[in-house]
């Protein structure tokens, strides 16, 4: 795809999530068919980004890149690994069938938006050594109901003249309105309850992590079969069998329940 200056200005990103710099020695990033295939030098800062340029320096102007790669990359697509020193495959794009997202025309970038997903970027020249454009929104607080209308009292009737005036019947109670449920004020709940909750409710929830996060994808763990998104690249250190304690907004979706924790502080290790 290239730049609106030259085809073979390309350039690819990676994201250290973790809380501690990530040394790259020996780490490989390749395609399956080969091209481009990168060996891997320098360090990634906790939080920091890694920015390779195809060819030359001069891809993504004014900013210095961290390495220089060469070897081109598909336009109809392709299937990227990245692998430690020790041979583990730490993540993968698997997009040699067609890019899910990307215009050739106005030079948006393909970025990743979760941990499952990417789209296009709404910028143009994608976002390199920052922040992609888009992350996933804390969902809105759903209206209150309205109280039904009350009811009219009916019309005192009018007395006779001899005999004594009836009494005048009492007007029917209002009946209450339901409650409004309390989506701001979190509640303890364990996995089993988790179908039954409203989506958007705020909950929390201790238990052991039961898949270990990979080096990039630290910010994302399972509780039995809860998936637990972390936003803050600022999280404690979670290690697989910890204990721990995690607050945040309950997202019902097609593939699951996914629990979106905004702030560092509103996850803990309990052990």
């Amino acid at each position: 795809m290239g730049t609106t200056v030259s085809a073979t200005y390309e350039w690819l990103e990676l994201y250290n999530s973790a809380d501690q710099p990530v040394n790259l020695q020996g780490w490989v990033l390749k395609a399956a068919d080969g091209t481009p295939l990168v060996n891997l030098s320098g360090e990634i800062a906790a939080g920091g980004y890694f920015l390779l340029e195809r060819t030359d320096d001069q891809t993504v102007p004014a900013i210095t890149a961290d390495q220089i790669f060469s070897g081109a990359i598909g336009n109809t697509g392709e299937d990227f690994q990245l692998f430690d020193a020790g041979g583990n495959l730490i993540d993968e794009a698997s997009f040699a069938s067609g890019w899910p997202g990307g215009d050739n025309t106005t030079k948006q970038t393909l970025e990743r938006s979760t941990i499952d997903n990417w789209q296009t970027s709404l910028q143009p020249n994608g976002t390199p050594r920052a922040k992609n454009s888009t992350a996933p929104a804390e969902p809105q607080e759903p209206p209150a109901p309205e109280c039904p209308p009350a009811p009219e009292c009916p019309q005192t009737p009018e007395c006779p003249v001899i005999p004594e005036c009836p009494a005048i019947p009492e007007c029917p109670q209002i009946p209450e309105c339901p409650p409004t449920p309390d989506l701001n004020t979190a509640i303890e709940v364990s996995t089993d309850e988790i179908p039954n909750l409203i989506d958007g409710q705020k909950i929390k929830i201790r238990g052991l992590i039961t898949k270990r996060p990979l080096v990039f994808l630290s910010h994302v763990l399972m509780i039995d079969n809860l998936k637990i998104l972390i936003l803050d690249a600022f999280h404690p250190r979670l290690r697989l069998k910890s204990n721990i304690e995690a607050t945040g907004r309950l997202l019902q979706t097609p593939i699951g329940p996914i629990l979106i924790v905004y702030q560092a502080s509103d996850i803990k290790v309990t052990n």
